[in-house]
């Protein structure tokens, strides 16, 4: 069985790739943190990946009426997608001035 890219562009659903830009998302974290398993990081990493997928989902169904039926049928991506959005949101708004991170100085 031989398994292409147009295969799994064609089978698998918003929430397999959802899943999987999550996973990608931990790996790339874990080599920035040299190999080594922060949990808190590789949590933040997989949450944060997961909302890749619906997120270019969504950007494209302004342009196509495909992609806005997906959006509207893959509601567990959307909800994801929609929550880990709103507390990022809710953190950049609400946090007070002084517990907001600096931005780092350029090298």
């Amino acid at each position: 069985m031989s398994i292409t890219v147009s295969t799994l562009l064609e089978h698998w659903t918003l929430d397999s790739w959802s899943v999987v830009t999550g996973l990608c998302s931990v790996v790339l974290r874990w080599g920035q943190q040299g190999w080594r398993i922060h949990k808190d990081e590789c949590v933040f990493a997989f949450l944060n990946g997961t909302t890749i997928a619906p997120f270019v989902v969504l950007a494209i169904s302004a342009f196509s009426p495909g992609m806005l039926a997906l959006a509207m049928t893959t509601k567990g991506a959307m909800a994801m997608a929609g929550c880990v959005g709103l507390f990022f949101v809710l953190s950049e708004t609400l946090a007070p001035k002084g517990l907001r991170r600096k931005p780092a100085e350029p090298v």
